[in-house]
């Protein structure tokens, strides 16, 4: 393997890696993500973006009253103004 080959395992397993880490904090898969991430670089910024699709501890928790995700430390929900409870 020359030096091509290597650099651009590395620039796919850390782009990967970004991307698996970024997907995981979220509460998605962070396999498949990595994955998508290594081969289609661009995916980074897709996950990025992505808001949470479950409850992350000492990240994100769900609003009782609109179940929108919102911050775990919020005092109250962005999305419909209602008072959370302290975490």
């Amino acid at each position: 393997m020359g030096v091509p080959e290597l650099l651009l395992l590395s620039i796919m397993c850390i782009s990967g890696g970004i991307g698996g880490h970024l997907a995981g904090l979220k509460g998605r898969n962070q396999v498949g993500w990595f994955l998508l991430c290594a081969f289609v670089w661009l995916a980074i910024f897709i996950v990025l973006f992505l808001p949470p699709i479950k409850e992350v501890p000492e990240k994100y928790r769900q609003c009782p009253s609109c179940k929108e995700f919102v911050n775990w430390h919020a005092n109250l929900c962005k999305h419909c103004g209602n008072a959370l409870a302290p975490r």
